[in-house]
């Protein structure tokens, strides 16, 4: 994102997930920010941002109360009128036992509204690499 132009920030639950991304950005050149956090406690940010991309981090939340507080805590981090992209596992296409977790339509936008407008809903696969069969859903949704 930050070679797109974008001022990143990225944010983990685990410290060695963050090492990790820290050494990568080492090599690669980038300037970017990572932060440890938890989306479902929430944790303090000062600025508001503008722009959210979540690529495997909501749709692992299997209780409907557990989503709906990483709702609350995402719309606390955002703009109002911001955007969250997400790309989230969806329970459409034959069962599987590997891949993202799985998640319905209903279940998402049911955590999602009313703090988040969604503007698309878009069915695809995950990943093209690893996850072939596996299918997704693609939501941008804007913080109301």
């Amino acid at each position: 994102l930050q070679r797109l132009g974008f001022e990143a920030v990225g944010v983990d639950l685990s410290a060695k997930a963050i090492e990790m991304a820290n050494a990568a950005k080492a090599e690669s050149g980038v300037e970017c920010t990572f932060r440890q956090g938890d989306m479902l406690l929430g944790f303090d940010v000062k600025e508001k941002f503008d722009f959210m991309f979540d690529r495997g981090c909501f749709h692992t939340f299997s209780d409907p109360y557990d989503r709906s507080r990483f709702v609350e805590n995402a719309a606390r981090m955002l703009r109002p009128g911001a955007i969250w992209f997400a790309v989230i596992g969806s329970k459409d296409g034959p069962d599987r036992d590997s891949g993202p977790p799985r998640r319905s339509a209903i279940e998402i936008v049911g955590s999602v509204d009313p703090l988040f407008e969604i503007h698309s809903f878009i069915a695809t696969t995950f990943d093209s690499d690893k996850h072939a069969d596996a299918r997704a859903w693609i939501m941008v949704a804007r913080r109301r």
